[in-house]
């Protein structure tokens, strides 16, 4: 073999191997929330990268809402569900996330005890408003503050670490509402508005216009009164959606791109999952469009088509 043979094969192994190299068999999934279907995205996404290959791991991981950013930038995790409002706050940074597609939605549900109300906004100075993590306090909290012509300060919003904390806050007293991020049929909140004497607050169009205009990557909502006891109107809030991103290194996105096949696998597969279905990931997507990696759009224009021919089979069988 001449030297230039022998070299040109060493170049080609040298290639495989760091090729090779390059392939991750193990992610780490941030969250920064205790939301069932949070937990749900986590399991999906994990499915399918597993899916991919043999060899893969992944575990996913709670982070604090204030650090996300940070981890999935230096790599400390690869993939994150970041709520849209973290990801809209850091877009004049240089450095940016990869967006692969919305996942689901939430709903922003307020709780207070009948000295409060949203049409009063000096009835919320100097109240103690709990919420469970640090994106709520600083992205709803504060610009609710706002909306209702107080300052930040004005209202104190105390973090717990669970929602059994701040039931039991709550029911003693202890502090005088609640704002969490739901599903809009909330076990918390039903609990309280039964057995604590508590009432869910509805925004008027000015104060959600307002807190929307504070933190981009909220949206109006409407939760169904007949979904509470002793509502007798709908409620008017805000929602939230939370973006599936990666880490920009080209080795992560790659390999979560050729993930999200799986994933649609998975999607198809369960049909029985109770939170996130191909539609609940349009609906999300369509609140309002935005440019995602090219899978991920396709993944989005594959669900579409999904749901579409469903709805003409379903069609064709009540014609029939």
């Amino acid at each position: 073999m001449t030297m230039k043979h022998l070299l040109s094969l060493l170049l080609f192994t040298s290639s495989l191997y760091i090729a090779q190299g390059k392939t991750l068999h193990s992610i780490v999934i941030g969250y920064s929330d205790t939301l069932e279907i949070t937990k749900e995205a986590s399991n999906l996404v994990c499915l399918g990268f597993e899916a991919d290959h043999p060899n893969n791991h992944c575990t996913a991981e709670y982070i604090d809402a204030e650090q996300i950013w940070d981890k999935l930038m230096s790599n400390d995790i690869q993939v994150a569900l970041m709520p849209e409002e973290v990801l809209l706050a850091n877009q004049r940074k240089k450095k940016q996330p990869i967006v692969m597609t919305p996942m689901y939605q939430q709903y922003l549900i307020v709780v207070g005890n009948h000295e409060l109300a949203l049409n009063r906004p000096n009835s919320f100075r100097d109240r103690t408003i709990g919420v469970t993590d640090w994106i709520t306090k600083e992205y709803r909290g504060k610009p609710l503050a706002k909306s209702l012509g107080l300052n930040e300060k004005d209202i104190y919003f105390p973090i717990s670490q669970t929602r059994e904390q701040l039931s039991e806050l709550f029911c003693n007293y202890s502090i005088d509402g609640v704002m969490i991020m739901s599903a809009p049929s909330s076990a918390l909140a039903r609990e309280l508005t039964t057995s604590c004497d508590g009432k869910i607050l509805s925004f008027t169009n000015e104060q959600a216009q307002k807190v929307m205009k504070s933190t981009p990557g909220l949206y109006p909502a409407t939760i169904s009164k007949g979904l509470y006891w002793r509502i007798d109107e709908d409620i008017q809030t805000l929602r939230s959606r939370t973006i599936l991103v990666t880490n920009p290194n080209q080795d992560v996105v790659d390999t979560v791109c050729e993930s999200l096949e799986h994933i649609n696998t998975e999607l198809n597969l369960t049909t029985l999952r109770t939170n996130i279905t191909p539609q609940s990931i349009l609906d999300s997507y369509d609140l309002k469009p935005i440019p995602l990696h090219p899978l991920g759009q396709k993944l989005i224009d594959i669900l579409r088509e999904r749901t579409s021919n469903e709805q003409d089979n379903e069609n064709l069988i009540f014609a029939e």
